[in-house]
């Protein structure tokens, strides 16, 4: 059984379009991961101000609330190939207007449109899970999610130098056309190497207007049901994660700008920071889930939840470089690593919870979480 295999063996798994998405989100998340820490300073150099960078940051998921359920519509009838390039495609153009952008204005319509193309998540999705035997789906994603995620670990370090060097407008420009040329070279990289996964993608009905309504209310309208026959542990989990994404979604924006004008924090510092905070939690990710099993769900995600609290607050009274890494070390790398930011304890309920229910059933909940958890951090 693939469960018996030594890890390095998950490897094996990475091929064709999973081999794919794995060299392709390792470009594109190190692209981003050199200029989303910085946005925020980008915002108020265009003229914006706080006010602006809470909007701004905030229309996305609400693009996306209304377009994820439409997009798992359109992946089951359409190809989902086409599908992937098309949200690729569209996600350039959309990065050229935050290259170009004159205001923040532009900026919120840039973001207003990035929340849509979301509908190719789904598909993205099942090109990937059709790739992998069932029993070896487990290793195979977390190979690819290791391979995507290794060099993120310096581009936020990378970023504050460019920032640092070219100031707050000229710096997030340069870095925005870094992400554009990375964008056009992955969808170049997808149109010619992913393959379709099913005979019949592309032979279902067209989507009409009366259908988009159907789909949404289909999608949307079964929460409540859903929600009322989870078992209680697993309620008061979906409620803990929610809330905690919805402090993160508040407070992400302006904490760099909180260490910059209060604890007077250079950029090329913060980037070290968020290194030493990437380092950390990649070396603690197994040690940490050794630690939940060990200690059960409801201790880890307590301590996890006790931790970034205590964390949060001690931010406020930090002085100096020092205390800011020691803080932020703590938080996100004990509180992430030991709750995998919930996604750990999270997965140990759904596998009881499959015990008692459907899968069919425990994928519609699944759904309902993400709904939810984008409806809050909206």
């Amino acid at each position: 059984m693939s469960r018996n295999r030594p890890p390095r063996d998950a490897l094996r798994f990475i091929r064709g379009n999973n081999l794919v998405f794995a060299l392709t989100d390792l470009l594109g998340n190190f692209a981003r991961g050199m200029v989303m820490p910085y946005t925020s300073l980008y915002i108020l150099a265009l003229g914006g101000d706080t006010t602006q960078i809470g909007l701004v940051n905030s229309i996305r998921p609400l693009a996306g609330l209304v377009m994820f359920p439409i997009g798992g519509y359109i992946a089951d009838h359409a190809r989902r190939v086409r599908l992937v390039v098309l949200g690729s495609c569209l996600s350039a153009a959309i990065v050229l207007m935050y290259t170009l952008a004159p205001s923040w204005e532009v900026l919120a319509m840039a973001a207003l449109l990035q929340g849509f193309v979301v509908f190719q998540l789904p598909a993205r999705s099942a090109l990937i899970a059709d790739s992998l035997l069932p029993e070896d789906r487990g290793q195979g994603i977390a190979a690819q999610n290791a391979i995507s995620w290794c060099l993120t670990i310096f581009a936020p370090y990378i970023g504050g130098v460019v920032v640092e060097s070219y100031g707050s407008e000229a710096g997030p420009r340069a870095l925005y056309w870094v992400v554009l040329l990375v964008y056009v070279l992955v969808a170049i990289i997808q149109v010619r190497f992913l393959r379709e996964t099913t005979a019949h993608a592309g032979n279902g009905k067209r989507l009409t207007l009366p259908d988009l309504g159907g789909v949404l209310r289909d999608a949307y309208g079964t929460v409540p049901s859903l929600l009322r026959q989870l078992p209680r542990s697993l309620r008061a989990l979906a409620v803990a994660v929610i809330l905690s994404h919805v402090a993160t979604s508040v407070l992400g924006p302006f904490w760099v700008l909180y260490a910059m004008d209060c604890i007077e924090i250079s950029l090329p510092e913060w980037g070290v920071i968020l290194l030493v905070e990437l380092v950390l939690q990649s070396a603690m990710f197994v040690p940490a889930g050794m630690l939940v099993d060990r200690w059960g769900r409801t201790v880890s995600a307590l301590t996890a939840l006790s931790i970034s609290l205590a964390c949060t607050l001690l931010f406020v009274f930090a002085q100096s470089f020092t205390a800011v890494l020691l803080i932020r070390r703590a938080q996100r790398g004990l509180y992430r690593c030991s709750s995998s930011d919930g996604r750990l304890p999270c997965r140990g309920l759904s596998v009881r919870l499959e015990s008692d229910f459907s899968l069919a059933l425990c994928r519609d909940c699944h759904s309902a979480f993400h709904q939810l958890d984008c409806a809050l951090c909206a």
